[in-house]
């Protein structure tokens, strides 16, 4: 996971081409998608990867986007494993995804960045539970 903090780009955003409507339109098309599909594994993963990707593309930067299927790849087999829907996670998930989100949207890359790396050490705390 000491990776993924080098890797996920919401941080470089603010220093990179900002987010374009389309890029906005697409990551909260797949976060609708996560939280009407909360209680269903797979479409919550699907969505959930969508997210990522759409985070990703949003960035602009080609280096970032030529890794991109690795990345999901990664991302794939971390979200199969850590997925809870439970009243205690899934609202936490959702939240989390949203403050990106709003972050990205509103051009703070601070607080994208922030809002990253809580994700990740939220994921990294649900690996850690599972093994």
């Amino acid at each position: 996971m000491k990776c993924a903090t080098w890797l996920n780009p919401p941080s470089r955003v603010g220093r990179r081409k900002r987010a374009t409507s389309s890029d906005l339109a697409e990551i909260e098309s797949a976060l609708n998608d996560m939280i009407a599909n909360n209680q269903n594994r797979d479409a919550f993963n699907e969505a959930d990867i969508r997210y990522h990707e759409a985070v990703l593309q949003s960035v602009h930067n080609p280096v970032l986007q030529q890794l991109s299927v690795a990345i999901s790849s990664l991302q794939r087999a971390v979200f199969e494993r850590t997925w809870m829907g439970d009243e205690g996670n899934m609202p936490k998930t959702l939240q989390e995804h949203k403050a990106l989100f709003d972050a990205i949207r509103h051009q703070d890359s601070n607080a994208a960045e922030q809002a990253a790396l809580t994700m990740i050490a939220s994921s990294t705390r649900r690996l850690k539970e599972i093994t």
